[in-house]
């Protein structure tokens, strides 16, 4: 029995046989017997699975195909980077730090350049697991480049500079000059 069926978008001639193959212009597919014996009309438009290579009716989601990661669970900490609180008090600690990582203004190892104003991000000094109540602290808070972001979080810069740092900022002492700076200092 023939009829012309769609194939990868090209329409072709296929011929059915019993031992569940699809011949498309000289080729053969094999297709799966339990997939054969679900399909209700076996002249159905099947496809060719980008997951085993073998032909599905449209529709027939394929075993091989990979499981959806889980989502992430819902912390504490993810509600508070979330919350409109927490976009405010962001954006209040960057304004109070002149949107520079606070790291690289004075010359912390890892610095790539002097000035950095670009991939900030406002760290916690004692973490959200750590201590929920400081998440919006200004005095636990700091602006700091990715690359001085990460060294904080692995524990390479101490907490004890960076709440020396904060104290500075939040005492209104001034941020070191840019006169100051000495080229491989």
């Amino acid at each position: 029995m023939a009829r012309k069926i769609k194939l990868n978008n090209q329409t072709a001639r296929a011929v059915w046989s019993y031992d569940h193959t699809a011949l498309f212009i000289g080729h053969s597919f094999s297709i799966d017997a339990s997939i054969w014996n679900k399909a209700k009309d076996p002249f159905m438009r099947y496809i060719s699975c980008a997951y085993c290579g073998r032909m599905h009716p449209s529709g027939v989601v394929c075993e091989k195909k990979p499981k959806r990661r889980e989502k992430r669970v819902d912390t504490a900490a993810v509600h508070i980077r979330n919350s409109s609180r927490w976009q405010r008090t962001r954006e209040y600690i960057k304004h109070r730090d002149n949107n520079l990582c606070q790291l690289c203004l004075r010359g912390y190892p890892g610095t790539k350049r002097r000035v950095e104003y670009e991939h900030l991000s406002v760290h916690h000094i004692v973490s959200l697991e750590d201590d929920k109540t400081k998440a919006f602290d200004h005095n636990n808070l700091i602006t700091l480049c990715d690359i001085h972001h990460e060294a904080a979080e692995s524990g390479l810069v101490s907490k004890a500079d960076l709440m020396r740092i904060v104290n500075e900022l939040e005492n209104g002492e001034p941020a070191p000059s840019l006169g100051e700076y000495t080229p491989g200092a």
